[in-house]
């Protein structure tokens, strides 16, 4: 099909289109009478990489990607990406749910109760020691600092750092995240939240069923 069939059916631009050829990502089968011309896998390859150019995903990312699914083990590679994917949707689930009580605000701990300790928040949180450290000091994500210098976690927090990273992935910068976590929310911020919360969870869903489709084919 040529460029601009395309770019019809895939609801895009032909400059866009021309563009991800550009990148590597989708390659010209051929090129006729000046024409370029792509397969018929060209049409699921331009919506994946659409997916997930609405998910933000940097160019590399989705070559990556684009990678493992040509691999001789498909399945077995979009697993990982899966479950990404499901990790995502559920922390937007419990950020939908803290914007449903009307606060964000971390609530007050029981200073008698046990802490989380460092390497245990990581692992409990999946996130890394280095992500950790960048939302302490962001202000982002309270801890309680040891006078041994070691710093410790109350439990809610936890569930706190699901909240500041879906709120990150929804492109709310630092100041705007330290701003909705600090207040109970008004009732403009908490539709901004959720607009863009069904918006990028559409996104996300999508993206899982394309690679869903594409693991299942036998092509």
């Amino acid at each position: 099909m040529r460029i601009g069939v395309l770019a019809k059916l895939t609801g895009t631009t032909i400059a866009i289109i021309r563009s991800y050829e550009t990148a590597g990502l989708l390659v010209c089968a051929r090129r006729r009478a000046g024409f370029r011309e792509f397969g018929p896998e060209a049409l699921d390859q331009a919506k994946l990489i659409l997916a997930c150019r609405s998910l933000g995903w940097p160019f590399s990312e989705i070559r990556s990607l684009m990678a493992d699914l040509n691999s001789d083990r498909t399945v077995q590679r979009v697993r990982p990406h899966l479950r990404e994917i499901s990790e995502q949707l559920r922390r937007l689930e419990l950020l939908e749910e803290k914007v449903a009580s009307g606060t964000l605000m971390p609530p007050s701990e029981d200073e008698t109760a046990e802490l989380i300790k460092f390497g245990q928040f990581s692992e409990q949180t999946g996130l890394s020691r280095g992500t950790l450290d960048s939302m302490i000091n962001g202000g982002l994500l309270p801890c309680v600092r040891r006078e041994s210098g070691y710093r410790d976690f109350p439990a809610s927090a936890v569930a706190h750092a699901d909240c500041v990273v879906a709120l990150r992935s929804l492109s709310f910068t630092i100041p705007q995240t330290k701003a909705a976590l600090s207040q109970p929310l008004s009732t403009e911020l908490a539709e901004q939240i959720l607009a863009a919360l069904r918006q990028r969870r559409i996104s996300l869903e999508r993206l899982a069923d394309l690679l869903r489709g594409l693991a299942d084919d036998p092509r």
